[in-house]
């Protein structure tokens, strides 16, 4: 630590005096009545009034404290914590960063009570990112907080959202397209939920991939309405988002018939397509889509 900022009410005076006690015994001032002196000589007293003698440093953390300039810097805190946003890896942000950043404003505006700290963390992600409230509830302190935000974001990270480009892939058939899930009734970004009805958009991958139009289907190079279902496995968990890996199935919201690929290409201004049709049979292997996130 090459030099001490002199205070002025801009950072806590619990972190001034113990980064001002370091400085001292770096620069070999070891006695308390010589490290308050110095403390005292490094206050701006322009702006700050504290007692002319101070014999504990306890004392003049407390002077510091009683100052305006303490009320001031509280507020601010308070103030860029309900401006504080969090943004992803995926969204060019950082979350160990914005931890820190999280825990020094909490620790400036000195909020000690667990539901103001959870309030302030949870309103800080975008209205899309899922939190169980039950394990929300359960949360008594800052470190279990921290946990559970880690858990959620780790794992809204992957789930699909309405504007997600998804490749999509057959496995019975090995062919594969990429999928713009558009809005709907979802705003943008907003998580997708099973059961419930989106758009769909082809998106050709290179000339192998696409879909066709063929009896029975409408055409997923266009945007048409589907319910997208999770595989139908006793041993498979139901979910309530969609996931990038996870395999489903499309059905048609109106005629409910079901989205089936099938081994035929058509080629249409010289670039190939697969066809599917949809039908109301039994759900088998060739009905299923593994979808990975691509965006």
């Amino acid at each position: 630590m090459e030099t001490l900022q002199r205070y002025d009410g801009n950072v806590h005076p619990e972190l001034w005096v113990k980064q001002a006690r370091t400085y001292c015994s770096l620069n070999q001032i070891y006695s308390t009545p010589d490290q308050l002196e110095f403390c005292k000589n490094m206050i701006n007293t322009i702006i700050i009034k504290i007692p002319s003698v101070l014999k504990t440093f306890d004392e003049l953390i407390n002077a510091l404290k009683a100052d305006i300039s303490f009320t001031v810097f509280k507020d601010t805190c308070k103030r860029k914590l309900q401006f504080l946003r969090y943004y992803s890896e995926k969204e060019c942000g950082n979350t160990s960063k914005f931890i820190a950043e999280f825990r020094m404003l909490c620790f400036g505006a000195e909020i000690n009570d667990i539901e103001e700290l959870k309030q302030y963390l949870f309103q800080s992600v975008q209205s899309y990112y899922y939190c169980d409230r039950e394990e929300y509830k359960k949360v008594t302190s800052m470190d279990e907080l921290i946990r559970l935000f880690n858990i959620v974001v780790s794992s809204n990270f992957n789930l699909i959202k309405a504007g997600s480009i998804v490749y999509a892939d057959n496995p019975a058939l090995s062919y594969n397209v990429l999928w713009n899930i558009l809005y709907d009734s979802y705003l943008p970004g907003s998580l997708i939920n099973y059961g419930k009805g989106i758009f769909l958009q082809a998106k050709h991958m290179n000339h192998e991939c696409g879909f066709l139009n063929a009896e029975n289907s409408v055409c997923l190079s266009r945007q048409n309405d589907w319910i997208i279902n999770q595989r139908d496995t006793s041993n498979i968990a139901k979910k309530e988002f969609v996931a990038s890996q996870d395999i489903i199935y499309l059905q048609n919201r109106f005629n409910r018939r079901i989205l089936r690929s099938q081994d035929v290409t058509c080629t249409i201004n010289n670039e190939n397509h697969q066809e599917v049709f949809t039908h109301d049979e039994r759900i088998g292997g060739h009905d299923e889509w593994c979808i990975e996130l691509v965006q």
